[in-house]
């Protein structure tokens, strides 16, 4: 993750069943749900997030949230279904080199063959345990804690089970080679559903779990292609051909040389108009129709007619976003 500092990796939020220290009951506001069951596919939606950054270049502000997670089942139920469906199939990697080539040039991967057992957990568990203690942590909070879904990143009820694991990572200890796994958490927070929420602080550190240990390693999977065919930013959109310019999202200001037709696409992109969004200074996203995934903010400055190419001739100013992800 040191490699991109842009990849952030708290969506999908796992809504928390306990959201105000007392056990939830089943309404249409607070939904108690099976995290085990939802484990797979929160997983693989967290590594095409953080694929997609990548593959965008910049922080996004598009995700897969935890919507995602909930009207996508049963049709998602394993992480394969999820990279067949939307990254065009799935590799598998079945050796540590292949894992570490794949997170070093494409991104994270998904463990489907770590195996949590009860003595890793009940260790975790005292880890924490003893972290409350020193941190003067509140009975009252321990014991709603102790009724979580999760334990220290992991799905209790996954003992003696696979349980699928982000990889975003390895590095070296003084105990050996390990893997960098991004534990997960539930989030106390009304915004799961929000891709603007940014309390990207809430993610706890990462976890380290040794290279071989419990099969993490005998089998990850990766999406089968790059991600660039998907948008990582909200619109309104605006697509061209940027094909012959590949640094073109450096630009801080461009003229578009516009067909009549490919203007009032771009008016569409405006409820009030083009007039209204050069004097408002509406900002909207360009993207490159050859890669959807290369877009970036813009704001209309002013256009023009010009009668000797029959173009309008739109100049458009970049904008920087401060609600990066």
């Amino acid at each position: 993750m040191e490699k991109w500092p842009h990849m952030k990796l708290h969506h999908p939020k796992i809504p928390s069943n306990d959201r105000d220290g007392t056990k939830a009951t089943t309404t249409p506001t607070t939904p108690t749900h099976n995290v085990s069951n939802t484990l797979p596919s929160i997983q693989a939606f967290k590594c095409l997030n953080g694929r997609g950054a990548l593959a965008h270049g910049r922080p996004i502000t598009r995700h897969f949230l935890w919507t995602d997670v909930e009207q996508r089942r049963p049709e998602f139920d394993s992480v394969q279904d999820v990279f067949d469906s939307i990254a065009k199939g799935t590799r598998e990697l079945r050796s540590v080199d292949q894992i570490k080539e794949e997170i070093l040039t494409q991104g994270p991967v998904v463990s489907t063959s770590f195996r949590l057992t009860d003595p890793y957990l009940q260790q975790i568990k005292n880890l924490e345990a003893a972290g409350n203690i020193a941190n003067g942590t509140p009975d009252a909070e321990m014991e709603a804690d102790s009724n979580q879904a999760l334990c220290g990143g992991f799905v209790k009820d996954r003992v003696d089970q696979e349980h699928e694991l982000l990889i975003v990572g390895w590095g070296i200890t003084s105990f050996g080679e390990v893997w960098k796994v991004l534990p997960l958490w539930e989030a106390n927070t009304e915004d799961i559903h929000d891709n603007n929420d940014t309390t990207q602080h809430l993610i706890p550190p990462l976890t380290l779990i040794g290279i071989g240990q419990f099969g993490i390693d005998r089998l990850c999977l990766a999406p089968k292609i790059s991600l660039d065919h998907l948008s990582w930013q909200l619109g309104p959109y605006f697509d061209s051909d940027f094909s012959d310019a590949p640094k073109w999202r450096d630009w801080k200001e461009m003229d578009l040389p516009l067909t009549p037709r490919e203007f009032q696409n771009l008016a569409t992109c405006f409820e009030k108009g083009l007039i209204h969004a050069a004097n408002s200074n509406l900002c909207f996203v360009i993207r490159d129709q050859t890669r959807l995934a290369h877009s970036a903010s813009y704001r209309l400055k002013e256009f023009r007619w010009e009668e000797s190419t029959l173009e309008w001739i739109t100049t458009v100013v970049s904008v920087t976003e401060t609600n990066d992800i």
